[in-house]
């Protein structure tokens, strides 16, 4: 399955828009693998692109939930941080197109 989003929130203490598209295939155990790509955007022109791959379930709503790993690429002095550094994350997608997600760098 193929899923794209847009959504906002604050990476680095910058307002950001993401948006970002992935796929995931279900495999034998009933479990999920997946992996996007994106671009964040803040005010000024601040950008970054990402690069995530992560194993999620089925929620029994009918959403489902992601863990996994993230890289970011950027030249964008608003989000120097992310050079260099992993992040791990946490994903939700409601049944009903809600998403909400937690990351933390992994230096």
């Amino acid at each position: 399955m193929e899923t794209s989003y847009a959504a906002s929130g604050t990476l680095l203490g910058v307002p950001v828009q993401d948006m970002g598209t992935y796929t995931a295939r279900l495999r034998d155990d009933g479990t999920l693998e997946g992996g996007g790509q994106g671009v964040l955007m803040g005010p000024g022109g601040a950008h970054a692109s990402w690069r995530g791959h992560g194993v999620g379930t089925f929620t029994e709503s009918g959403g489902n939930s992601f863990r996994g790993s993230v890289v970011y690429e950027t030249d964008s002095p608003e989000f120097a941080g992310l050079r260099g550094v992993a992040g791990v994350f946490e994903w939700e997608n409601s049944a009903d197109g809600e998403v909400a997600g937690k990351l933390w760098a992994w230096r």
